[in-house]
This record gives structure tokens, C-alpha cells and sequence, in this order.
């Protein structure tokens, strides 16, 4: 008979629902995959608080996260980037019994010269889940006992660009990408847990900026999708019989095709800013994350379809050559998950040269059940 771990909730990263088999205590392996993406996905403060509209944006920094080619767009320079966001990161539809937190930790540094332009960064994305796990088993024993989950996704990105033209630039950049879970449990409850985490996966990103004319530029980018598998097994002697579970499930992050204009009619750095971004479908996809309840093994459905994202960011300075920018934005976040709508996000943030080469910022991104604080200086 076939008994069941009846519900993990909420974890921004990972959802993974065992079928707890009870009987002789004998072990099943199967496979799951995931749709991990989220529409807050890292993407740099200077972009987040611009609603991630960045797809035309030729910020030198926009290359470390999103558009490759922005290393050349803007002619000769250097810069670095350092970002820190915090938030509660619930998706639509995602219930808020548990305790969740999240940090992201992002870095760059990138040079463009007359021609060719290169650069290195690196996302971290830290999350816990406290939370509770309940057994039961055939025999109508059930077990609850508390859990702590740990999940952690790291990726390096390594942009190159090539300046075609004074009005053309395109570009392309290596993405390394790595996953990690872990889930741990009382010892003395009877109930262990073990992971085994795969190597770091291989993706891709390309895209090109260009200025039609003084008061238009375009741009697009795209990038491949990436997967990366794990295990997760869990064995308890708390009930009778024993229940062994052991899964293999993929982590899905779907190809994503970005496309914008900026408009700049204004005689100062004012600029407004348009994008589209279409998230590629996870085939037989499932929600990820210890999020809502489930009976029985069921799981969610979870990014079966192809999903659109406008995004519409505007930036203006302070006053007339001030030394401070302000940054705000509205993007629609659609649900992947068939049974709930999506939802607006309101973004914003003040940034102020504190430094001819020192710019510092802090802004955030607000919806409905969901809260980013994000810290960055340039």
C-alpha cells in the first residue's frame, strides 16, 4: 500500500513531494521536474527598480545579469556592481503559514572598449523553509515532525561583446549554473534525510542593442533554458512499518526571450522603457516549493504553458544635472499555476552619486503577498 508524505510548505526554490511507501519497507526511485521560475528572478538592483524593463538598456551593468551586448552599447568604460535583496518571495496563489526567507547576493565586473567588451559575474540565492512534514502510514500511524529546508542555486555568467557599429552592439555569455537542497530533521524523531546534489549545468545568453535614432533604442536577449537534477531520500522508523522514500526530480529554469524599446525625447537622462518578456514552457512541470498543501503525492501544475511579462520602467534625475536618479516601474507577474490569477508589481528605488565613480541605491518591489528589499552600489 501506497501511504504518503502528505504536505511540505513554502520554499521560493524547491517543492519536493515524497510518496512515502509503507508495507515490507522496501524503496522506490522516481523522477519529478519543477518549474522553478519566478518573474523576481536576479536581475541587478539598477534593473529591478526599473521593473526589469532592461532589455534596451545599455547601463554597462546590464550586461552582468540580462543583456549581454550592453558591455559595448554605451562605447569605452568599466564598471563593477554589488547587490543584496532580501525578500519573502511568495508566488500567486502560495499560502503563508510558514516561516520562509530568502537573500540574493549578486556581483560583477565588466570592461568595454572601441570594439570588444568582457565581464565576469555571479547570482547566489539563499533560502530557508521551517516547516513540518507529516508520515503517515498504511496502518493509519502518523508521525509529524519538524523540518528545516535549505536550498541554494549559484550561477556564474561570463559576457562578451562586440561593438558591430556605432549603433550596433551584440553579444553572448557562458552561464554556469548550480542547485543544492537540503533537509534535515530531528534525529530523534526516528526520521532521517539525505541529498545528493548534481554538477553545475551549462547555459547560454545572446542579445544586441541599437540606437535607431537619438530618441529610440531597441534591444533583445535570450537565454537558454537550464536544468539541474538532485535526489532526496527519507527514511523514518517512527512508524510501523518503516517508511523509506527516495526521489530524483529535475530543477527547471525555462529559456526566457526578452525584447524593449527606451524612448528618450527629453533633453536630460530622463528615459522610459518597454519590455516583453515570453518564460518557455517546463513539460510536465510542478510547483517548487514546500507552498500549498497536497493530499495524497498529488502535485501542482506548474509552467505547462508559455507565459508573457510586459514590464514598463521610467528613470529621471532628481532636478536638472543632479547627482541622484529616480528609478520606478509596474510589472504584471502571470501565474504559472492554472488555478490562480496573476498579479501587479509596483518598483522603485532612489539612487545618489555619492562618488564620481560611487553610486549608491536602495529600492524595493511590492505586490500583493510579496515584499523585495534590494541594496546596491555601482
Amino acid at each position: 500500500m501506497i501511504g504518503a508524505v502528505k504536505h511540505f510548505k513554502r520554499s521560493s526554490t524547491v517543492r519536493l513531494i515524497f510518496l512515502v511507501l509503507a508495507g515490507l519497507g522496501y524503496r522506490e526511485a522516481f523522477a519529478r521536474t519543477y518549474d522553478s521560475y519566478r518573474s523576481d528572478y536576479p536581475k541587478g538592483a539598477f534593473c529591478s527598480a526599473i521593473a526589469g524593463a532592461c532589455a534596451s538598456d545599455d547601463d554597462l551593468e546590464n550586461s552582468f545579469f540580462q543583456n549581454p551586448s550592453a558591455l559595448t552599447s554605451k562605447g569605452p568604460d568599466w564598471n563593477f556592481d554589488g547587490d543584496f535583496q532580501d525578500s519573502s518571495n511568495l508566488e500567486p496563489g502560495v499560502r503563508k503559514s510558514k516561516d520562509i526567507s530568502e537573500q540574493n547576493f549578486m556581483g560583477g565586473i565588466g570592461w568595454g572598449g572601441e570594439q570588444w567588451g568582457i565581464g565576469l559575474s555571479f547570482t547566489g540565492r539563499n533560502t530557508r523553509v521551517i516547516g513540518t512534514t507529516a508520515v503517515q502510514s498504511s496502518g493509519g500511524t502518523r508521525q509529524v515532525f519538524a523540518t528545516t529546508a535549505r536550498a541554494n542555486s549559484l550561477q556564474f555568467n561570463l559576457p562578451v561583446s562586440y561593438r558591430v557599429s556605432s549603433h550596433l552592439s551584440v553579444g553572448a555569455s557562458l552561464i554556469v549554473s548550480s542547485f543544492s537542497e537540503n533537509l534535515s530533521a530531528d534525529p530523534s524523531a526516528g526520521t532521517f534525510i539525505s541529498s545528493n546534489n548534481d554538477r553545475p549545468r551549462v547555459g547560454v545568453s545572446v542579445g544586441f542593442i541599437e540606437s535607431l535614432n537619438a530618441n529610440w533604442r531597441v534591444g533583445s536577449w535570450f537565454r537558454s533554458a537550464i536544468a539541474n537534477r538532485t535526489q532526496l531520500s527519507v527514511d523514518s522508523d517512527a512508524v510501523s512499518p518503516p517508511v523509506h522514500s527516495q526521489e530524483e526530480f529535475l530543477v527547471n529554469n525555462p529559456w526566457i526571450l526578452a525584447t524593449g524599446a527606451s524612448w528618450m525625447p527629453w533633453a536630460d537622462s530622463r528615459t522610459l522603457l518597454f519590455d516583453v518578456d515570453v518564460i518557455g514552457k517546463t513539460s510536465q512541470g510542478d510547483l517548487l516549493g514546500y507552498y500549498a498543501p497536497q493530499s495524497g503525492g498529488n502535485l501542482t501544475p506548474k509552467g505547462r504553458r508559455i507565459t508573457f511579462e510586459p514590464r514598463l520602467g521610467y528613470r529621471m534625475p532628481y532636478a536638472h544635472e543632479a547627482r541622484g536618479t529616480i528609478h520606478t516601474g509596474l510589472y504584471y507577474e502571470p501565474s504559472r499555476r492554472p488555478e490562480f490569477g496573476g498579479r501587479v508589481h509596483v518598483t522603485g528605488g532612489l539612487s545618489y552619486h555619492v562618488l564620481s565613480w560611487l553610486e549608491l541605491m536602495a529600492g524595493a518591489d511590492v505586490s500583493r503577498d510579496f515584499f523585495q528589499f534590494f541594496l546596491t552600489f555601482r
